[in-house]
């Protein structure tokens, strides 16, 4: 997986992430250099299990896409995760394999 993981302008130092929890927010939103979530849903969510948008939206700080449409997956038979909206509210499986895959990548890079 590439996803985002060549989009930062660190030029191969490490860098750090945000979490930016935002009143009235849609949802949220990941980006590489951080993510933007909604301050009621994380409120009321921070003692519950799993806080799925912000699990969702930190998943694309480490650089892994969204598979909102069966076009954007890598294939048709691709395992729920929390990246793929709607097909989990927790972290999955697959998800830690996407990581791997984006740290395997990102590892050259930053000499860890």
């Amino acid at each position: 997986i590439n996803a985002w993981t060549d989009t930062s302008g660190c030029k191969g130092e490490p860098f750090d992430l945000t979490l930016w929890p935002k009143q009235g927010l849609e949802g949220g939103f990941g980006y590489d250099w951080g993510q933007e979530v909604n301050l009621e849903n994380m409120i009321s969510t921070l003692d519950q299990e799993e806080l799925t948008i912000v699990s969702h939206e930190i998943g694309h700080g480490f650089g892994l896409p969204d598979f909102y449409e069966t076009e954007d997956q890598p294939n048709a038979q691709w395992p729920n995760c929390i990246v793929m909206a709607g097909s989990s509210m927790t972290v999955t499986d697959s998800d830690g394999w996407m990581l791997r895959r984006v740290l395997e990548h990102l590892k050259p890079r930053y000499n860890f």
